[in-house]
């Protein structure tokens, strides 16, 4: 297996499950939670230039509690699609989600942590420890059996193992989320 296609392998491997998930019977399902696969673009700062990357994330919650959840991500970034260069890394996060009565809509609020691999030319890959603020809006579907995301975020990096990129990144996505309630 080589660098390149590792990353893919295990990103096939959260969506398969993600897939399997829904085709699951409601009766094999967890009591609550969430899955989702979102597409999206990070958009990183640099000393010299504003770079633009695709992302793949797969992630999976759990309800913790009323309209809190819980959960880990992994996401895949590339320097330009599709998805080429790509590495994956992933985090946890905490979200909460909340209903906007009469309007249909669900509004979220999330802070994640973890690491963030950033694809580079010329190193190969800059890795950092990430924390991030993020807020969206979730459209039921489906009778509410699909959720559709649109969400927006701005991203912290730590312990760049690259000076050349920059602090911060802004990232924005659109995908799909199954409340398996």
């Amino acid at each position: 297996m080589t660098r390149r296609t590792a990353p893919l392998l295990g990103l096939s491997c959260v969506a398969a499950f993600a897939l399997a998930v829904l085709l699951a019977p409601p009766s094999a399902r967890a009591d609550t939670g969430t899955v989702g696969l979102s597409v999206g673009a990070l958009v990183i700062d640099s000393q010299s230039s504003t770079e633009i990357m695709p992302t793949l994330r797969a992630e999976a919650s759990l309800r913790l509690a009323g309209p809190l959840y819980g959960g880990a991500f992994l996401q895949a970034t590339g320097e330009s699609l599709p998805l080429s260069n790509a590495h994956v890394a992933g985090g946890l996060f905490a979200t909460l989600r909340f209903d906007l009565p009469g309007v249909g809509l669900k509004l979220f609020a999330s802070g994640e942590a973890g690491r963030i691999a950033i694809p580079s030319q010329s190193q190969g890959s800059v890795d950092a420890w990430s924390a991030s603020a993020v807020g969206g809006i979730d459209l039921p579907m489906l009778d509410g059996k699909l959720w559709l995301d649109v969400r927006a975020g701005h991203t912290w990096l730590f312990a760049r193992s690259s000076p050349t990129v920059g602090a911060g990144a802004w990232t924005a996505s659109v995908g799909v989320t199954v409340p398996l309630d």
